[in-house]
Parts: C-alpha cells; sequence; structure tokens
C-alpha cells in the first residue's frame, strides 16, 4: 500500500505498520532470529521509536488537511479563508434600552454597571451619562459587558451594580437584543462561501451574499423568479423579492439596488426611493419577516437537592435563547428544545414541552410549529416560556 500524498488524497501509515517495518528492518540487518517481542529490548526501543514516527505522520496529516477550506480547522482555516479576504467575525455585544428611575437629583455616568437578577455573569454597561434635575425616569441604551450571547428578558435587569445617590431602579421594558458568538469553523466556511459569492452580479447567491454585508443584517433569503409568468409564490415575471432581518431600510435597498441585473424588479412590502449616479430615482422593495411570537410550556420533574432555586427562570432564558437564535423560516421542533432545557443542573425528567405562539393565538401542543420561509419565530417576552417544576427521585 502506497502512504503519504496519493492520487486519490492522503494516506497515513498506521502505527501497527511503522512497528512492523522497523522489527523486519532489524531482523534484516541484524539477524533474523532477533527477538523483538513487545516485552523484549528491541521490542520496546521499537514501540517507543514507532510512537514518535506515527506523530510525524499524523503531523503530515493535519498539515495536508489545513490546505482546504472544508477540512482544515481552527487557526488553520483562519489562514486558508484569509487568502480571499474572509475574516472570522469577532463575538459581538448585545444591546437593549435601560429605564433608569431616580428620587432625587444625580448623574448616572456612562458605563454604569447593571445586572439581570440572579445572574451576576450577565451584566450590562449604559452608553451615556443620564442626568436627573430631580425625581423621574429616563431611557438610556446599554450593551453587554461581554461579548457574546448574553439574554435578558423583559423586565429581568433589575440589579444596580454601580451605586449613585439618588439612582433607585433599573429595569428594562423589553427584551435585549442578544450578541453574538465568534464564528465557529462551520459558520467561517459559509462565510467565506457568501462572500465569494459576492463577486457575482445579479444571482441569487450574489444578491444574498452582498445583502449580508450590509450593517445590522443577520440573515436574507432571496426569492426570484426569472420566468415570463406569475409564479407559484405570487412573484410577478422576472422580479426578486428579497427577505431580510435587520439593518436599515435604506442600506438594505441600496445594496439591493447595486447587485441587482439590469431592468430586474422588485416586490416586497417595504419601499425605499435609490438614486443612481445618473441623479434617476429607483423604487426599491423588500421585505421583512413576519415574526411569530412564541409560546411554550414545560413540565419537569426536578431533584430539589440540585436544581437551582431559580432553575424555572434559568429554564425559561434558556429556551427564550434558543427560539431567538433561529434563523428566518426555521421550524420550532420539539425535540430540539430538550438541548436548551438540560442545560439546566437539577432535572430529572423532561415530561412535556408544548409549543404555540401569542400572535397568531395558537394554544399550546406538544408537536413541532412549522414555520414558513417568510416568518420568525421570536420570543419578545420571559413570560412566554411557562415553567412547572415538580420535585421527584430519579
Amino acid at each position: 500500500m502506497t502512504y503519504g500524498l496519493t492520487a486519490t488524497g492522503f494516506n497515513r501509515k498506521p502505527l501497527s505498520t511503522i512497528v512492523d517495518e522497523l522489527e523486519a528492518g532489524e531482523k534484516a540487518l541484524i539477524s533474523t532470529t532477533l527477538n523483538t517481542q513487545p516485552t523484549e529490548p528491541f521490542g520496546l526501543l521499537n514501540g517507543i521509536f514507532a510512537s514518535k514516527l506515527s506523530e510525524l505522520w499524523e503531523l503530515a496529516e493535519a498539515i495536508n488537511a489545513g490546505r482546504f477550506p472544508l477540512s482544515s480547522e481552527g487557526f488553520q482555516l483562519d489562514g486558508v479563508t484569509s487568502i480571499t479576504g474572509t475574516r472570522r467575525a469577532d463575538a459581538t455585544k448585545g444591546r437593549v434600552t435601560l429605564t433608569l428611575t431616580a428620587t432625587s437629583a444625580c448623574v448616572v455616568p456612562k458605563n454604569s454597571i447593571v445586572q439581570v437578577v440572579g445572574d451576576a455573569s450577565n451584566r450590562w454597561k449604559t452608553l451615556a451619562d443620564v442626568t436627573f434635575v430631580g425625581a423621574g425616569s429616563q431611557d438610556v441604551l446599554a450593551d453587554a459587558e461581554i461579548a457574546g450571547v448574553y439574554v435578558a428578558n423583559t423586565g429581568t435587569i433589575t440589579v444596580i451594580v454601580t451605586a449613585v445617590a439618588g439612582w433607585s431602579a433599573v429595569t428594562n421594558a423589553a427584551p435585549a437584543v442578544p450578541g453574538t458568538e465568534i464564528d465557529t469553523d462551520p459558520q467561517l466556511r459559509i462565510r467565506r462561501e457568501q462572500e465569494l459569492a459576492i463577486a457575482g452580479s445579479g444571482t441569487v447567491n450574489a444578491i444574498r451574499a452582498d445583502l449580508l454585508q450590509v450593517a445590522g443584517v443577520t440573515g436574507a433569503t432571496v426569492f426570484d423568479n426569472p420566468t415570463n409568468a406569475v409564479d407559484e409564490d405570487g412573484l410577478p415575471p422576472h422580479s426578486v423579492e428579497a427577505l431580510v432581518l435587520g439593518g436599515t431600510d435604506a442600506d438594505v435597498a441600496a445594496a439591493l439596488f447595486e447587485t441587482l441585473g439590469a431592468g430586474k424588479g422588485t416586490v416586497g412590502g417595504v419601499t425605499e426611493i435609490v438614486t443612481d449616479s445618473q441623479g434617476m430615482a429607483h423604487y426599491i422593495a423588500f421585505s421583512r419577516p413576519t415574526s411569530i411570537d412564541m409560546l411554550v410550556e414545560i413540565d419537569l420533574i426536578v431533584d430539589s437537592q440540585t436544581y437551582p432555586a431559580n432553575g424555572d427562570d434559568l429554564v425559561a432564558d434558556a429556551v427564550a435563547a434558543f427560539i431567538l437564535a433561529l434563523p428566518v423560516g426555521n421550524d420550532v421542533f420539539l425535540a430540539k428544545l430538550h438541548k436548551p432545557v438540560d442545560t439546566v443542573a437539577g432535572i430529572i425528567n423532561i415530561l412535556d414541552i408544548r409549543i404555540g405562539s401569542v400572535a397568531p393565538a395558537v394554544a399550546p401542543v406538544a408537536t413541532d410549529y412549522l414555520i414558513t420561509a417568510r416568518q420568525l419565530a421570536t420570543m419578545t417576552a420571559s413570560t412566554n416560556v411557562s415553567v412547572v417544576s415538580t420535585p421527584g427521585s430519579a
């Protein structure tokens, strides 16, 4: 058998073959009766030497795999994707609007820290000074202290960490927008393919790739009708509908205009006017996904000794974070909700999970919730996840 680089790829020499070759060489050059059993001196030396040679073969295999986007990992993948200008996206910080309440005149300085009740690691920093001339309430934007997916459901940011005389309370009237984690290897591979598609113009892949480059855009789906008749989705002939999550209307429309081929029409529920280099106005339409406000009910058997006092809230937060991370058009599957629930300690058994929605009003049932291609499953309030935990024994 041929080892190393072959016509079909890299073939690593196994440890057993290395040992056999060492023994064969020794018997040919020293003595055919040489004792190379693993417990004898020559056998022990062969084992040590062969293991080191095997490590070199493993290194060669890893170096070869690191030359290709689909097989490289970690920093090797970073190097491969950088050849075409793609970089691993860093983790981003979440953002939330806080409502501060004061009982007297005071200044709550920028970078004041608050946290989610019961979670000292989930902290948020204000982005501006807030001046109170007397008792009252004011809103201010805040970012998560640490980049990553930190969930703060409605009314959970209530703990003041940076004490200021006169500042008495804080809360969030709406859920925080979670940040993102640093790109995983699979995400980086997808990012590379999307950015390479930008080199095209007017194709569905090129349109989507350009839209995903727009600041604030976190998802994009492109529907295309290249025919001479209205298609089954209702798209007019030779038209495109871009379904975009995030980004400003103006930025999305500008990116869509730049990548569309001449003569291609756009349809959708949002319309913006884009002016070209000749000063001519163009009406560019696109759509936003319809948000489906999910409702989840969970019944648990828990170990009262290890299940946290705020375990129900932790389960609700984990499920909400999972749903908020779902892309446009993704169904909410019962089986996949088990994973975020199981992240909380002390759960003996998940008796039942039921899924419904607040809007449209659909009563929770123990079946998957199907989402259409133009919908987005979301979670607007922590109370949308109801957890009933009953003490029991394994």
